[in-house]
């Protein structure tokens, strides 16, 4: 079994069997996001575990839905979006402003199969850390950004091929990976980061905060001020 904790250990998770994926996440939404909760910590003076690499991604990997236990600390989840009118819900803990359910769809419908976790937040069976170089780094809608241009490693527009089969796997056929299903216990359906409504979630990240690393105005705060 692998290990989920915060920073101040008062939430904990039981991660059975392997991660369906591992990669280090580029894109702005993902960069932002990490960057709003460290701003929350510093705030905040609470010591957390960060979401970004020290390349400025989100160091991510996903467990099948039925791979997730909580042990305690669910209580402390607490639910944010980038995009109000978006259906993909970003966690952070109460207790210490540590991201380590770092995402997920708020409906159980394909891709709502895996859950996206904080890779630094995870330790092996054995008590060791999680391996911190992922596979894949990835960086959607990030060709007019210098520090993408500046990622070394296996990096890739899109999604890599590799991930895209093993996703499908996951999607079509989720009988053949287990903990791939489409439902998780009654006390959780209403966890943020699992299958609480989207619109439930009224914490969004500032548009301006996209502004101020440099990154595109997301495209609903352009509509509003056009």
């Amino acid at each position: 079994l692998y290990t989920a904790r915060c920073a101040c250990k008062a939430v904990e998770m039981e991660l059975k069997g392997e991660p369906t994926m591992s990669i280090t996440c580029f894109c702005n939404d993902c960069c932002v996001a990490g960057r709003y909760i460290d701003d929350k910590a510093k705030a905040a003076a609470t010591p957390n575990i960060s979401l970004l690499s020290t390349e400025g991604g989100s160091h991510l990997c996903g467990w099948a839905n039925g791979s997730i236990k909580f042990i305690k600390g669910s209580e402390n989840m607490r639910g944010f979006k980038c995009d109000p009118n978006g259906k993909s819900v970003r966690t952070y803990t109460s207790c210490c402003n540590t991201s380590v359910l770092a995402c997920g769809p708020d409906s159980p419908s394909p891709p709502g199969v895996v859950r996206i976790l904080n890779r630094a937040c995870i330790t092996k069976p054995d008590g060791t850390p999680y391996p911190p170089d992922p596979k894949y780094r990835v960086g959607f809608k990030t060709s007019k950004r210098s520090d993408w241009d500046a990622v070394t490693g296996n990096k890739s527009t899109g999604v890599p091929l590799g991930l895209v089969r093993r996703l499908l796997g996951l999607v079509c056929c989720p009988c053949c990976t287990p903990g791939a299903m489409r439902s998780v216990p009654d006390d959780m359906k209403k966890l943020p980061g699992f299958f609480m409504p989207a619109s439930e979630i009224t914490e969004v990240v500032p548009p301006e905060n996209y502004g101020a690393l440099g990154y595109k105005t997301p495209d609903y705060a352009m509509n509003e001020m056009s």
